[in-house]
């Protein structure tokens, strides 16, 4: 009785082993990201290092554009379910005309971004529908100012940011091909929308990503 039932039990785990020998998987990843922000009656100030410069006035709608890099890390527990994580680092880019008009400012912004997504693989094909959904951290880094006025040196200046990360939401729809045993290719339009700050009382300017998430997968 002993002896079978020990069988059974090796029987039902060696399955489950296997697949835990080929769970993990790491990639690394990039995006261009668009973004819009909604801006109300915002007055950015700048780090001067003890130059006279005007302060930076952003009211309505704003469209930016960078980059997102990083790495992410995946663990698939079932046939076609997975959850992930990562960093990703973004800069993004906001320019804009001065009220004078005789130049442009230009905002750049950096953020270092931990995402947390459960991930679905629709079915076995080699190619196959491919989504995500999750939540991102995002921690705001020090961001840099470009004045460029008509005639005059270009004025770089830094600009520090609000303590405390900013909360999204994400999702993203795309498709997952697997070019052989261990290598796959996960591209996936995401879209990301900023939920602000938690606690206390912090300036928020709601925000929507648009990116083309590219993932080079290996799995282990």
């Amino acid at each position: 009785m002993n002896r079978f039932l020990y069988a059974s039990v090796l029987a039902f785990l060696l399955p489950l082993i296997a697949v835990a020998q080929a769970s993990w998987s790491v990639s690394p990843t990039v995006a261009p990201v668009f973004t819009r922000t909604q801006f109300v009656q915002r007055v950015l100030y700048p780090n001067s290092d003890g130059q006279l410069v005007e302060p930076v006035y952003l009211n309505g709608g704003f469209w930016s554009s960078g980059v997102m890099v990083g790495a992410s890390i995946q663990y698939s527990w079932a046939p076609g379910w997975s959850v992930s994580t990562g960093g990703w680092f973004r800069s993004s880019t906001l320019r804009q005309s001065r009220l004078a008009n005789d130049g442009t400012t230009t905002v750049r912004q950096r953020s270092l971004r931990l995402p947390l997504l459960l991930n679905a693989r629709t079915s076995t094909r080699r190619l196959s529908p491919y989504l995500s959904i999750g939540t991102l951290i995002d921690v705001p880094m020090q961001a840099r100012i470009i004045v460029n006025r008509t005639d005059e040196p270009i004025q770089r200046l830094r600009l520090d940011t609000e303590p405390g990360p900013y909360f999204h939401l994400l999702a993203g729809a795309g498709g997952h091909y697997q070019l052989n045993r261990q290598y796959a290719l996960i591209v996936q339009p995401l879209i990301t929308y900023n939920l602000g700050r938690f606690g206390g009382i912090r300036t928020h300017n709601p925000s929507t990503d648009l990116g083309l998430l590219t993932q080079l997968t290996y799995s282990f």
